[in-house]
């Protein structure tokens, strides 16, 4: 079996080259990377995960901190971190929070202990005193989505301008009003939602190409959905911060004998995988969750490389799904 040093010759290039363009870190040119890559691939190299280990009492795992398996965004997201950490030479440490602040801590805790290299967490807490816990850790954390301070790096979308998009091709397809349903803000008090905060901000943005902006920010959102469409004969779509609740809707719409998108429009986001056998095809924001998972991997590996690199936001490119529920 070729190792790192072999390969190293081979392309002559140095062993640390070889190592950062197998760990696909930035440093290197993309040319030199994909040399290395296609000797390493055509030799069959793998890692030495025991060495690695060994050398400077090195764990070679991660952890991964998320909502659960049962949330289909997460889930996507964790199939993909799986996949980049185990092409890394990495394990993965997987714990499940259920949106519960305490858990959280807990389990942050229970993976310092344990020694893991990096984090890797969509964040329910927030505020001074996290961030603090976050920094006692000692090791590189970098965020998924909700945002918890400059002091950490954050990969995400730019979730406002995604959501003002997406109310600019409500307002094409000619909707009057606009209903935006995200539950998420009941809980705005005790958990981190800032992903919603800021759709729930692209959504006031763009209030003035309708008549009517209403919002509905709580988990029993059927029966006020149903009251507001009684109200008015306005063409109105509703957008909501999750395809969770998009799919919840149009379920409950076909139980009341309405059609989508002719007695209203109807839009989600995130564009998760489920939705590719939903009919009507529901128009949806792409944010790009496959995407982020890889990035953030890729981020948290080279902090751990180098614990000199400075904290950043990490914008990924987003995507407005246009389809048949508008």
């Amino acid at each position: 079996m070729i190792t790192v040093n072999q390969i190293a010759k081979k392309c002559g290039v140095s062993r640390t080259t070889v190592i950062r363009a197998l760990n696909d870190q930035t440093r290197v040119s993309e040319k030199t990377k994909e040399r290395i890559l296609a000797v390493a691939n055509a030799e069959g190299y793998r890692p030495n995960l025991l060495a690695r280990s060994l050398n400077k009492g090195r764990t070679m795992a991660i952890g991964v901190i998320a909502d659960s398996v049962n949330n289909y965004v997460f889930a996507e997201s964790l199939d993909a971190i799986n996949r980049e950490t185990q092409n890394r030479g990495y394990s993965l440490n997987i714990a499940l929070q259920q949106r519960d602040p305490k858990n959280e801590i807990k389990f942050i805790q229970e993976m310092a202990d344990r020694k893991i290299e990096g984090l890797l967490i969509t964040a329910v807490n927030q505020g001074p005193l996290y961030e603090r816990f976050l920094k006692s850790l000692g090791m590189p954390v970098v965020c998924l989505g909700n945002w918890v301070s400059d002091a950490f790096s954050t990969v995400l979308v730019d979730e406002r301008r995604a959501t003002e998009d997406a109310m600019q091709l409500i307002a094409n397809h000619g909707y009057q009003r606009v209903i935006f349903v995200c539950p998420p803000l009941e809980d705005e008090a005790r958990l981190n939602i800032y992903s919603h905060l800021q759709r729930k901000a692209g959504v006031e943005a763009q209030r003035k190409l309708f008549g009517d902006v209403l919002t509905i920010g709580h988990s029993d959102y059927l029966p006020e959905l149903a009251a507001m469409l009684a109200a008015s004969q306005a063409r109105t779509a509703v957008l909501c911060s999750g395809d969770i609740y998009a799919l919840s809707i149009l379920r409950w719409a076909k139980e009341q004998g309405l059609q989508i998108p002719r007695d209203m429009g109807l839009m989600g986001f995130d564009d998760i995988h489920v939705l590719d056998y939903i009919d009507p095809p529901l128009s949806s924001v792409s944010t790009n969750v496959k995407g982020i998972a890889k990035v953030a991997v890729s981020h948290l590996m080279t902090i751990i490389d180098d614990p000199d690199v400075p904290p950043q936001k990490l914008y990924l490119n987003y995507r407005v799904v246009d389809r048949a529920s508008l």
